[in-house]
């Protein structure tokens, strides 16, 4: 059984006309079992956030960027994403959306532990009952 614990902080910053406000969404995983922290993906050479993960990107994506860096490769994975947003209801809308895809992601993966495939296996089929 795949599952994960989240932290997830909404921070309003309110500022004078013309300034504008700020909506910060803070999103961690804090404990997982299972299935490893590391579930936001960023851009190597950005470090801009890409998405929650899926199961694919977990086992081809690394969960630092210093191993994307070595391995030149374009995605990193991390435990923790932080986005501002200028418009409330996206930021509403952005932290809506990750605790979903976060819970689709530790559903799918539960489904996919356990699931063998590759090596070599030895059937043996017969006409005859036992």
């Amino acid at each position: 059984m795949a599952w994960i614990v989240i932290t997830q902080r909404e921070t309003e910053t309110l500022r004078t006309p013309p300034a504008t406000s700020s909506y910060e969404v803070f999103t961690s995983v804090d404990q997982s079992g299972s299935i490893p922290r590391e579930l936001f993906m960023f851009d190597t050479s950005t470090d801009a956030f890409v998405s929650v993960a899926l199961v694919p990107d977990i086992e081809i994506w690394p969960a630092t960027k210093e191993e994307a860096v070595a391995r030149e490769l374009d995605y990193y994975r991390a435990s923790e994403v932080t986005l501002t947003f200028t418009v409330k209801e996206k930021a509403a809308t952005f932290a809506e959306d990750v605790r979903r895809r976060l819970n689709a992601v530790t559903q799918d993966y539960a489904g996919q532990v356990g699931i063998v495939f590759g090596g070599q296996q030895t059937f043996v089929y017969s006409s005859e009952t036992p």
